[in-house]
């Protein structure tokens, strides 16, 4: 994909915004795996093609390859999903971002809902401790 939202099934696009992980999947064929509700309420209120066509079952998995999904790493995976099973469903929140919007500008938009939203992300992400760069 590119910059911008997930916006419908098979655009190769990763989903953008404010979501709970509703689902726990220890025998992922990607390792380990967390479902991401998208689409959420947010996303079928800005829909721009039918509802049934929005598309869904977006994990955050293990390995390092991905259509749509977001591939995170065995190791990540393994840290990650340790510490949402430790929290109780319902309380399970996550931010996906296009990129750490604490340490970088947001990708460059025309439309306005976007760029709303990247910056109710970087709100949100600035509220949280600060991220040191990774060292190279």
């Amino acid at each position: 994909g590119g910059p911008g939202p997930k916006r419908r099934a098979g655009d190769r696009q990763v989903p953008e915004g404010f979501y709970e992980i509703d689902g726990l999947n220890p025998n992922s064929l990607f390792h380990l795996s967390l479902r991401v509700d998208y689409p959420n309420a947010e996303d079928r209120a800005a829909a721009t093609v039918p509802l049934k066509e929005l598309g869904g079952d977006i994990f955050v998995h293990g390995g390092a390859a991905s259509i749509g999904c977001v591939a995170i790493g065995d190791d990540a995976i393994e840290e990650v999903f340790t510490l949402v099973a430790r929290v109780p469903a319902g309380r399970r929140r996550v931010v996906l971002a296009p990129l750490d919007l604490r340490l970088n500008p947001p990708p460059p938009t025309d439309d306005a809902r976007v760029a709303t939203l990247y910056r109710r992300l970087a709100t949100e992400l600035a509220s949280l401790a600060p991220r040191a760069p990774r060292p190279p």
